[in-house]
């Protein structure tokens, strides 16, 4: 399922219809497993990902496969032309030969592409086929071991591939594969770069230009980035400043000016994508981006600058550093590569990635080892270049697809404004809002619900004698304009213990009867003996913040056990989890209904027929066929009998029920009414057969989940109806839109079969 902060840039991002699945882990795997059975695919992680808003989305993935073990592909969303850019991918995975592993949905404007497949890289295929690129290995590298084998060091697809050519386990060459064009320049650079007393470059063994491939000189040693967290690591890094240097002497003049990852372009473009990102930074990070540029204008563009200096490309040997990856260089500014090769290690300490040393005595060991080489340059525009390292990274935790991804965003901007500004004040503001609630003028009052000190005062009135210290974060969860919002708070407890709690917030006011109802079945629902139902307990009501607030309760929704059973077809899983449910909804069912609304059968088709009708207005070539399924609704609902009304939740889908293992909890009680006891477990049995539909898979893929569900007859009934409204609703969220269609068909032969 989608994180809340990904939910909030699906939004934004109509014009990719197929972001929301290129984003959800479970559902594109569950899609890849059913287009490429042969893969047996469990799961995927995404470990790279490349995004420019309204036009494209391409994501690196690993496969877990039963066939393969895990396996790299990629998948790329498009926009507005995604039908002709999914043809010439399919044309040229033609052309590629029966090597070529694609999947395509079309309504969703996503191709899936299993290495080597790579349409950018075409020789990918060739490279990876050791045993028949032996010859050509063999002239590239001069060397008469044979290549035995290939190990990916890094693949960014459509842009580059680089690998270590081995004969068994002996390396005997770096190969990077490059799109068309780019190669050249590497040649060129290659050539031109030798390594000196200090400094040590890889020698250009090879280039093959019909397949866009360089072979570069291995070079043994210890990686910087291993040696950060041993005790020489200060040393090593005085070694890496002396070889940078020596870098920094050689000859410029033959160097192309900074291209668009560098200066202005690349501090306007980082702002653009992280204030698309979190809406409520824009002001924030342009204004960071505007006083660096004017602050970096002088910079003076003298030195055989690298371009992407980090640790990562950093090898040591005895007593030289070899430097990597010179295809980013440019005539530039000596403290360009010392600030970004900060601002790298102050992002991963930041992050928790790894053990780093101290950042002021790594800049020091760092300058120290420059300046036994050359002049250094000064520590205003160290620092300055830090920022603006930091500012072009801010993107990358959301690239790189970090759990709380707007966590680390956030941080990594606070800390490139310290590095502009070091006396400037931290702000005690920890607060994420991708969804960009700040701006609204609908709600006067949420300076005050973002701000910790006026929270952590409420907060002491609303939970005493309780062990609350202070509110440590506030995350906006959701915001629908000008009408509600969903605020999250991490609140720090006595002995390092925490607790989260949920604001709702109305723009027209706080929901004093909602609040009443959830306190009043939470006191029911103690009255219980050893429940396996929980609810979330309300806490209160600040009414001049219009925000009722309420525990959050661990555990994880169910889509997510239901996208694993998807997956790896589990049954027994399935059903074990919808007995579950329905002992759930007993309980619940059980309890006094604090709400005085009924919803019946008439209040049912009311709602289907406004979402059909809305429908049938955006897809004009369905009229007839939503007409007809709406008279077999009313058909369908007509053989509904009399129900003794209960208690009943009125939205229950698979992200409104937690699992922690042990217990139920059911969220979101906004809709509770009295009506008919088959109604909920209908609609989460609807929730079940759309979310097999939206995976790729068929209608009765959670059968056993639903069988448990819709063992009561007029459970299938109402399952039926809400089938034929979620078909409406998916045509109106981008992310399900290339289901709505097989939704529909489903809905009329539910329908059909009811007659």
């Amino acid at each position: 399922m989608l994180s809340w902060g990904d939910e909030a840039v699906v939004r934004r991002d109509p014009e990719l219809r197929g972001l929301g699945l290129l984003l959800d882990p479970e559902v594109l795997a569950a899609l890849i497993a059913i287009q490429m059975p042969e893969l047996g695919v469990r799961s995927l992680r995404i470990d790279y990902l490349r995004y420019k808003p309204g036009t494209r989305c391409l994501a690196g993935v690993i496969l877990e496969t039963d066939a393969r073990g895990p396996v790299r592909a990629h998948a790329v969303v498009h926009g507005a032309d995604a039908a002709e850019k999914l043809r010439k991918t399919a044309q040229e995975a033609n052309w590629a030969g029966p090597t070529s592993s694609l999947a395509t949905i079309a309504d969703a404007g996503l191709a899936v592409c299993v290495f080597p497949f790579d349409r950018k890289l075409p020789a990918l295929r060739h490279i990876v086929d050791v045993e028949a690129a032996a010859d050509k290995f063999a002239r590239l590298l001069g060397v008469e071991s044979p290549v035995t084998s290939l190990e990916t060091l890094a693949y960014k697809p459509e842009r580059r591939f680089v690998a270590a050519a081995k004969d068994h386990d002996k390396p005997l060459a770096a190969l990077k594969l490059f799109v068309r064009g780019a190669d050249l320049a590497a040649v060129r650079l290659a050539r031109a770069v030798r390594s000196g007393e200090r400094l040590l470059v890889p020698r250009l063994l090879g280039h093959k230009q019909r397949w866009n491939l360089l072979a570069l000189e291995w070079l043994e040693g210890e990686s910087l980035r291993d040696a950060l967290g041993k005790s020489h690591c200060l040393a090593s890094i005085h070694q890496t400043g002396a070889a940078l240097a020596e870098l920094h002497a050689l000859p410029s003049g033959s160097l192309p000016d900074p291209g668009p990852r560098h200066g202005a372009d690349g501090l306007l473009a980082a702002a653009a994508q992280v204030s698309w990102l979190l809406p409520s930074v824009q002001g924030h990070v342009e204004n960071l981006a505007a006083r660096l540029m004017a602050r970096l204008a002088e910079s003076p563009q003298d030195v055989f600058a690298h371009g992407d200096f980090y640790d990562k490309q950093v090898v040591l040997q005895r007593d030289r550093a070899g430097i990597l990856d010179l295809d980013a260089a440019h005539r530039g500014d000596a403290a360009q590569d010392l600030g970004l090769f900060l601002a790298h290690l102050e992002a991963a300490r930041l992050a928790g990635l790894r053990v780093l040393p101290d950042l002021v005595e790594t800049e020091a060991a760092l300058v120290e080892g420059y300046a036994s080489v050359r002049e250094p340059p000064s520590a205003g525009r160290i620092r300055l270049h830090r920022a603006a390292g930091l500012l072009t990274l801010a993107p990358h935790p959301f690239r790189s697809r970090n759990e709380n991804w707007w966590d680390g965003v956030e941080r990594v901007i606070e800390a490139a404004c310290s590095a502009v500004e070091p006396a400037r004040r931290r702000s005690r503001r920890r607060l994420a809002d991708p969804c960009g609630v700040e701006g609204d003028p609908a709600f006067p009052s949420m300076a005050c619900l973002l701000d910790p000190d006026e929270m952590t005062r409420r907060f002491r009135r609303l939970l005493p004698a309780t062990g609350f210290e202070r509110v440590d974060k506030i995350r906006v969860r959701r915001h629908k304009p000008g009408r509600r919002a969903v605020i999250e708070y991490r609140l720090q407890m006595v002995a390092g213990l925490r607790l989260q709690v949920l604001a709702k917030v109305r723009a027209k006011g706080a929901d004093l009867k909602g609040h009443e109802i959830a306190e009043r079945l939470w006191q029911a629902m103690c009255e219980l003996p050893e429940p396996l139902l929980r609810i979330p307990r309300p806490i209160g009501v600040e009414r001049d913040l219009h925000a009722a607030f309420q525990r959050v309760e661990e555990g994880n929704p169910i889509t997510r056990e239901l996208g694993r059973s998807l997956l790896l077809a589990l049954p027994a899983n399935q059903h074990v989890l919808g007995k579950r449910i329905v002992l759930a909804l007993n309980e619940f069912q059980s309890l006094p209904c604090p709400a005085a609304r009924v919803h019946g059968v008439e209040d049912e088709l009311r709602i289907l027929e406004r979402s059909l009708g809305g429908l049938a207005r955006t897809r004009g070539e369905w009229a007839a066929r939503i007409r007809r399924l709406e008279e077999a609704a009313r058909r369908a609902a007509s053989r509904l009998g009399p129900a003794a009304l209960v208690t009943t939740h009125r939205d229950l889908h698979p992200d409104q029920i937690l699992d922690d293992g042990t217990r139920l909890t059911f969220v979101d009680l906004d809709l509770v009414a009295r009506a008919d006891p088959a109604l909920d477990a209908g609609n989460l049995a609807a929730h079940a057969t759309e979310l097999a539909l939206r995976c790729g898979h068929p209608a009765d893929a959670l059968s056993a989940f639903e069988e448990a569900l819709t063992q009561a007859g007029d459970v299938r009934i109402w399952a039926a109806l809400a089938l034929a409204r979620l078909t409406a609703i998916s045509a109106r969220m981008p992310e399900r839109g290339h289901a709505t269609e097989t939704l529909l068909q489903e809905a009329e032969k539910r329908l059909g079969e009811l007659e």
